[in-house]
């Protein structure tokens, strides 16, 4: 779905990784994805995954920011963003608090709602046991009021076919993902 709406983008893969979503919507037509994320080694992991797949790393910045720093004074007006944090990230050798979705999920969503251009849309996914059916779409809606947006319209993004679900892998089950488009 969010390749569907990648054609001619400019758009935000924040906690990027390795880069999947990144490569999947520049090969979709996105006119430039930001991989946003802490891990330089992930980042150059992503460079190379775009160059694996004959597109160009320049076209597709990497970026070695904390999502929220970053979406908060560089980055520039998007049209769609990949919200995919871990559940709980340290941050080595720095006084800053610890990444954590459950306290901070609202927050991501607040500052990438305020970087979408009208009609801009986020894939807000979560990786967190314990969550209540409800916890997803109430963060995404405190942090979108909070940018002083409005959800035009909210549908479940699960995981895909491919997603794990093996056992010893409970990550697999706790997946849950909404697609917002904003007004």
């Amino acid at each position: 779905r969010c390749a569907e709406r990648a054609d001619g983008a400019v758009i935000a893969n924040l906690f990027s990784h390795t880069g999947a979503f990144t490569v999947a919507l520049a090969a979709a037509g996105a006119r430039q994805v930001f991989s946003v994320d802490l891990g330089q080694r992930y980042l150059r992991w992503s460079e190379e995954n775009l160059e694996r797949n004959g597109l160009d790393p320049a076209q597709h910045p990497s970026v070695a920011a904390d999502a929220i720093d970053w979406l908060k004074s560089d980055a520039p007006t998007l049209d769609g963003a990949i919200l995919d944090p871990p559940s709980h990230a340290r941050r080595k050798g720095r006084n800053d608090r610890d990444w954590n979705a459950r306290r901070d999920y609202a927050d991501l969503v607040e500052a990438a709602a305020a970087r979408m251009a009208p009609g801009g849309w986020m894939l807000c996914c979560v990786n967190s046991k314990g969550v209540r059916k409800s916890w997803l779409p109430d963060k995404v809606r405190q942090g979108v009021e909070r940018a002083g947006r409005r959800v035009a319209s909210t549908e479940p993004a699960g995981p895909a076919a491919d997603h794990p679900r093996l056992k010893g892998f409970p990550e697999g089950v706790a997946f849950v993902g909404l697609l917002a488009t904003l007004e």
